[in-house]
């Protein structure tokens, strides 16, 4: 392992390998790295010894050329060059220096170049790439990318988790690739191109857009992709996701169990009749400010787990489904649920009506078996007529 580094000066060297051979599978690492433009050679090769290969990199070498204004200094290397499979060529370049787009630099030559596998290291491959051509490796600046300063997606009640409506609202902002240059279009789309689109394409909008309309199916989370180019025609995306689901969450089958053995938690279990994403937050004796658990989602099975303290403490308890919320307290008091009920929480409403049309001429299984409002073992419009001549009912405590 090591680092050989020079900056100027000169080098003449019989050969040099980088990241040698051990073992089967296994490699030495070190690093071989050229900055700038006033070294006077880099050779490796001598007439003393006719025979050498020159340079060689295996997969645990790096080979870093860091540019300045006048480029850098190429390696001469020998009667031939082998780049190994999986070694790697890092090009940089100090922030604030300026390349022209599609400039190209000599690198390394070679009486002979073999590349088993030279690849780009992942910051180097968004602005570069590099060829060989004549016996020489040369790297092609491709171009600094626009940079997206901010995507955001909202939807209709400001929630960038999820949305009721088929538009969105979007924050795009972006800074073009050349200080001197502008940017001049912008697109947010659910298309995935795996290419930046064209300078044509009749998508790209003059301005940054504040809305953005859905098409997917309700109840799917969406992929929204946002593309912005420059005036020298650079485009970089950024995405975001969000659930579309028009429906409000109905909270029922709702559980409040103790975990044991230790008996300090409390497991909260409640379903909903569409994904949703979900969580609680617990106001607990002793405590002045709520406890909030992590958003989980989107999904129609939701738990979550809170601090049960004392078996004698009252804890309020605030249940979040989307826009939906169910204020409890627990311990639960016994109590006797009114006809109608459907999602028990001790209020014959129009979230029960909801819950049961929802749930109309399903099969009844352990989530909504309380949609079977008259339990004669089907969910059908008797269940909710049951509903709707009980509406205001509310739980009775237990004599």
């Amino acid at each position: 392992m090591g680092l050989y580094h020079i900056s100027g000066g000169s080098l003449n060297a019989r050969a040099m390998i980088i990241g040698r051979a051990l073992e089967a599978e296994q490699y030495g690492t070190g690093t071989f790295q050229v900055t700038g433009s006033e070294i006077d050679f880099i050779t490796l090769f001598s007439t003393a010894y006719p025979e050498s290969f020159g340079y060689r990199q295996y997969a645990g070498g790096t080979l870093i050329f860091e540019f300045d204004e006048g480029g850098v200094t190429p390696i001469t290397g020998g009667q031939e060059a082998i780049f190994e499979d999986g070694a790697t060529l890092v090009l940089r370049a100090p922030e604030g220096l300026y390349i022209e787009k599609d400039t190209v630099f000599t690198l390394l030559t070679a009486g002979a170049i073999t590349d088993n596998g030279l690849v780009l290291d992942e910051e180097s491959a968004e602005v570069w790439e590099f060829f060989i051509e004549d016996n020489t490796l040369k790297a092609k600046f491709t171009g600094l990318r626009p940079e997206i300063t901010e995507f955001t997606v909202t939807g209709d009640t400001a929630s960038e988790l999820y949305t009721r409506t088929a538009q969105v609202d979007v924050v795009l902002t972006a800074n073009p690739s050349n200080p001197e240059g502008t940017m001049v279009g912008w697109m947010v789309t659910e298309t995935d191109y795996a290419e930046p689109p064209a300078v044509d394409d009749p998508n790209w909008e003059l301005t940054s857009p504040t809305t953005a309309p859905i098409g997917a199916a309700p109840g799917s989370v969406v992929t929204l992709y946002a593309w912005v180019i420059d005036s020298d025609g650079q485009a970089s995306k950024a995405e975001a996701t969000i659930l579309y689901q028009p429906q409000d969450p109905v909270i029922s089958n709702l559980v409040i169990e103790v975990i044991e053995p230790e008996g300090i938690d409390a497991l909260v279990t409640w379903t909903t009749q569409v994904p949703a994403y979900g969580n609680i937050s617990t106001l607990s004796p002793g405590y002045d400010e709520w406890v909030h658990t992590e958003i989980v989602g989107p999904t129609s099975s939701h738990s979550a787990i809170f601090y049960r303290g004392l078996p004698d403490d009252i804890h309020q308890i605030v249940i979040r489904c989307n826009a939906t919320t169910l204020e409890i307290t627990w311990p639960f008091p016994d109590v006797v649920y009114p006809t109608g009920d459907a999602n028990q929480d001790c209020m014959v409403d129009l979230l029960d009506l909801v819950y049961v049309r929802n749930q109309l001429f399903t099969e009844i299984d352990e989530n909504n078996a309380t949609a079977d409002v008259n339990e004669d073992e089907a969910i059908d419009l008797q269940d909710l007529i049951e509903v709707r001549n009980n509406l205001g009912a509310e739980c009775e405590e237990e004599s």
